[in-house]
């Protein structure tokens, strides 16, 4: 007869083969980064091996959500899996791809530009809008308990929110830097974008952790 810990262990492992899948795929593509002439752009470069595998990661995550749980992830939770489309999109720099100005820069709605790309940018705008009251209003006070609690999902929840938004505080950081007379040097330059690409890789992963656990959470509870 199984063990209670082989029994947890059986009925839990398929919510967290997505997860699996992230990793395997992580190790894949940074493999294939050893192999000469596969990647023609740098390691850290833009559409290199590790900005690939941020975009692959984020389409894992909402397939896997998907897959565990279709009808969460296109019902009740619909704004977790736009959210996880969103940043794989923006990933490929899609938000500011088609348009003269990005989607998220005001310069696009205040300046003479195209109607249509107008509209199409205050779209986009109204569908963040959404989803950001949705995690508010049906997630944040879960997500706070949870905290308390120390569940899995809402502490690599966290830890992803706190290392994006890091990410996205040291993107640039020389061009933000030099109007204040601030010249960090290409060494520290250099190391800053690796850091960025580095964090931009983990937040995906953690995401991805985050979604098998809760959805195991739900399920079991």
């Amino acid at each position: 007869m199984a063990s209670t810990s082989e029994q947890f262990s059986t009925s839990v492992m398929p919510y967290y083969l997505p997860f699996v899948a992230a990793l395997v795929l992580l190790v894949g593509v940074l493999a294939s980064a050893l192999i000469p002439g596969l990647w023609e752009p740098g390691f850290y470069a833009e559409h290199g091996p590790l900005e690939t595998a941020s975009f692959l990661l984020y389409l894992v995550g909402a397939a896997g959500f998907l897959w565990l749980w279709p009808r969460m992830a296109l019902g009740g939770a619909w704004h977790v899996t736009a959210l996880l489309l969103l940043f794989a999109a923006r990933e490929l720099d899609w938000d500011k791809k088609f348009t003269d100005k990005g989607v998220l820069q005001s310069a696009l709605y205040t300046g003479d530009y195209p109607l249509m790309q107008k509209l199409a940018g205050g779209a986009v705008i109204l569908l963040v809008l959404a989803i950001l009251y949705r995690f508010l209003r049906h997630g944040a006070g879960p997500f706070f308990r949870a905290l308390r609690g120390g569940e899995l999902w809402a502490w690599s929840a966290f830890a992803a929110v706190m290392i994006t938004v890091a990410t996205k505080s040291v993107d640039g950081i020389d061009r933000k830097l030099t109007p204040m007379g601030i010249d960090l040097g290409p060494g520290l330059i250099q190391a800053f974008a690796v850091a960025e690409e580095s964090g931009e890789l983990l937040s995906p992963l953690l995401l991805a952790l985050s979604l098998c656990s809760w959805v195991a959470h739900k399920q079991r509870s």
